[in-house]
């Protein structure tokens, strides 16, 4: 972790091109593919190149990739255009890690959040995630859409901790 931070500030202090780096990313059997990732991911939107490699790493049968690709698409945060689909297509995976993985990446996409909510919404109905996420991730992310300028957002919002979580939805303001 620390080795792909460090990597990525050089590669931004030297004002590197991440094109070596694309060409690790085209071969997830690589060795180097993992470093790569990890790399990336701490690029933010400087690494906006590698998006369309790691949304095809997201059809991998391998989940340690899969895992880096959903962790390095958050870290970028880029491309909506590509990444957000495919990242609400994991959301149908067999492992919970992987849903969970997604959210996760969906959530530092700001200017997806009218797509976001109703999938956290349904996502806390994920018996296998629910008990340990929803207090540390959606229900925050939920009490931050009451104040959403979309009134179906807020709704949607009040109508899930008012259900799910009382105890949030009385320190948000709710009753």
């Amino acid at each position: 972790m620390v080795a792909a931070r460090a990597r990525a500030a050089l590669l931004e202090i030297r004002q590197e091109s991440i094109t070596p780096l694309l060409a690790l990313l085209e071969d997830t059997h690589s060795t180097n593919w993992f470093g790569a990732a990890r790399t990336v991911r701490h690029l933010g939107t400087n690494a906006e190149a590698a998006v369309p490699l790691l949304v095809s790493a997201l059809q991998s049968t391998n989940l340690g990739v899969v895992q880096y690709a959903l962790l390095a698409l958050g870290g970028i945060a880029s491309r909506p255009d590509i990444a957000v689909p495919a990242l609400i297509g994991c959301r149908e995976d067999k492992s919970a890690y992987i849903r969970r993985a997604a959210i996760d990446a969906l959530c530092k996409f700001k200017g997806a959040k009218q797509q976001i909510v109703p999938l956290l919404l349904s996502s806390m109905q994920d018996t296998e995630n629910n008990a340990w996420l929803g207090r540390t991730l959606y229900v925050p992310a939920l009490v931050k859409s009451l104040n959403n300028p979309s009134q179906a957002i807020r709704a949607n919002a009040d109508m899930f901790l008012k259900r799910n979580d009382p105890e949030a939805a009385g320190r948000a303001g709710i009753k």
